[in-house]
């Protein structure tokens, strides 16, 4: 069995981004590139939390930093705390 197809976006001159290919079934996405992609426009993910009152949705909108700055200077993201917002009205 061969190695897994990879997942290829190609943005073009005018910033569309567009899919090579078929896009795979299963795909492994890094927490900075959905940080970065999240920034950028291009990716949103959704949580659900299916609870007896019924379901309730959140958005990803970043992740929460850490209190330590990175060889920049820039404070490093903390890819296990996840900011979200709650986007469904019921419950």
């Amino acid at each position: 069995m061969g190695k897994p197809r990879s997942l290829v976006l190609r943005r073009d001159r005018s910033g569309s981004v567009k899919i090579q290919g078929e896009p795979p079934t299963e795909h492994e996405f890094s927490a900075r590139w959905i940080a970065r992609e999240i920034q950028s426009g291009l990716a949103s993910v959704r949580i659900t939390l299916n609870t007896s009152s019924g379901p309730i949705a959140y958005d990803l909108v970043g992740f929460s930093e850490l209190d330590t700055a990175g060889e920049d200077g820039q404070r490093k993201l903390n890819f296990t705390g996840w900011k979200c917002r709650r986007v469904s009205e019921e419950f």
